[in-house]
């Protein structure tokens, strides 16, 4: 069962968004880079959502230290966010995702759907 940390500015957005969901395959821990950063470190199956005003560093802030920007994404304030690109991301190791809060509703779903279907 994947988890997913989330965390900044949107992070109750994105709590409420994924608890619509009722899925009991999704364990959603609301936490912060700097906590999360550590367990993603040594634990698979983890993934991180990070929310700022505009999606770049402050959507990832520590991950980028814990992680290494190879292992993160930002969408920063795009819209559309194909299936197919976001498979490939995981495929290539990406576990960090930031986006701006005014695209949670256009990110998250597909995000989380993709990951579940892991």
């Amino acid at each position: 069962m994947p988890t997913i940390y989330i965390g900044g500015v949107g992070k109750a957005d994105v709590k409420r968004l994924l608890e619509q969901r009722h899925d009991p395959g999704l364990k959603v821990v609301v936490s912060s880079d700097l906590e999360a950063g550590p367990i993603m470190k040594r634990t698979a199956d983890t993934y991180y959502i990070g929310t700022c005003h505009t999606g770049a560093g402050g959507s990832l802030g520590a991950m980028l230290a814990f992680l290494g920007r190879q292992r993160c994404h930002t969408f920063g304030r795009q819209a559309r966010v194909n299936p197919n690109d976001i498979k490939k991301l995981l495929d290539d190791g990406v576990r960090a995702f930031g986006l701006s809060v005014d695209q949670i509703n256009a990110v998250v779903p597909g995000l989380v759907d993709t990951i579940l279907a892991r």
